[in-house]
């Protein structure tokens, strides 16, 4: 992607920020440094690009991942029993995360929103993301290909005729830009630097 453009413009996705330091129902606590900054992706369940004729999983994983700033690998191996709604927390576990250490998600009510009509399209798998027979997580790469794909000159043989639905002025783009997006975002609406700097939680 290019440098030169703020990169929240450059997507058009709507400021979705993930709550650190937020209480276990996603909104920010009394000492939060959160505190005072407005969600405003509540109700949004909007196809991020109609064109791209994404899987709807798919559609929903962007979403999540831009909303949590989360890898897509951790997403793509999330268990269902890890996820609870009604507290909107997810946990991601050790084996998942690129530190190798346990770490919780306090999911707004954005990202809460995404997971519930996941959970209604997926819950009968225990993966958040199943492969096709429901037997495993989808393959690692699987989002990642979906993106490229609509983002090809060509389409390649047997994959979708989408070409550059998903291709930005900017150039192509990648899952782990949106975690570069979120935390511009995140910026942008206020959040403290410590906060942001936080999310990664790999240093």
């Amino acid at each position: 992607m290019s440098d030169t453009a703020p990169t929240h413009a450059r997507l058009g996705f709507p400021q979705a920020t993930r709550q650190e330091g937020a209480t276990p129902n996603g909104s920010p606590g009394p000492a939060s440094p959160l505190g005072g900054v407005a969600q405003r992706c509540s109700g949004i369940k909007r196809c991020p690009a109609p064109a791209a004729n994404l899987l709807r999983t798919t559609d929903l994983a962007i979403w999540i991942m831009l909303s949590t700033c989360c890898r897509v690998g951790e997403l793509s191996q999330a268990r269902w029993e890890d996820v609870d709604l009604e507290q909107a927390a997810w946990r991601i576990p050790a084996g998942n995360r690129k530190n190798a250490k346990d770490h919780t998600v306090y999911l707004s009510d954005f990202a809460k929103s995404q997971c519930q009509e996941l959970r209604a399209l997926t819950g009968d798998s225990k993966w958040s993301l199943p492969s096709r027979d429901g037997e495993r997580h989808i393959c690692l790469k699987s989002i990642t290909k979906q993106m490229k794909d609509r983002m090809r000159d060509q389409p390649l043989s047997n994959r979708t005729k989408a070409t550059g639905a998903l291709l930005l002025s900017g150039g192509p783009w990648t899952p782990h830009d949106l975690r570069r997006t979120g935390a511009t975002m995140m910026g942008g609406l206020g959040v403290m630097g410590e906060v942001i700097d936080e999310r990664d939680h790999d240093n």
